[in-house]
């Protein structure tokens, strides 16, 4: 949903009372998200194989709904997103397929979302995850946050 505002000097307080409102006409659907912590463990850098992980995101509705879920960026780009540990950074992916082919994205740059639909019941996906084999990397332990969206 894209809501514009005409540039004639209304102020920020006038953009955010007409946002609340355009909120207030949309149809009266709820659904949550659970998205479980993805851990890699440790890692050795000496090993030239990738690491690979996976976690479960949950959507659960009060009625039918179908629902689109996008992954964001993190800390770098889809293309690369980074984990950091203070200066450093470590490569890794979020994934739509157990192979690790298909980045999960917000559908641009050659990313993915994943479509479902919920009949009143809870709806699990897999983010499956790979940290490739990276042998500079330096000590420390590695972090980053990613948004997760579900547009129903």
């Amino acid at each position: 949903m894209t809501v514009s505002f005409p540039r004639d000097g209304c102020s920020r307080l006038c953009r955010v009372a007409a946002s609340l409102l355009c909120f207030v006409t949309l149809p009266l659907a709820a659904c949550e998200i659970d998205v479980l912590p993805l851990h890699f463990g440790a890692i050795n850098p000496l090993h030239a194989n990738a690491s690979d992980s996976a976690t479960s995101l949950t959507v659960t509705c009060e009625t039918s709904t179908s629902y689109t879920v996008t992954l964001g960026e993190g800390s770098a780009s889809f293309a690369d997103r980074r984990m950091q540990s203070a200066a450093h950074t470590l490569a890794y992916n979020l994934y739509t397929d157990a192979s690790r082919n298909v980045v999960w994205g917000d559908g641009t740059a050659g990313t993915l979302t994943v479509a479902g639909s919920d009949d009143g019941s809870t709806a699990t996906h897999t983010i499956y995850a790979r940290v490739p084999a990276q042998p500079q990397a330096a000590p420390g332990v590695y972090a980053d946050s990613i948004v997760v969206t579900v547009s129903f």
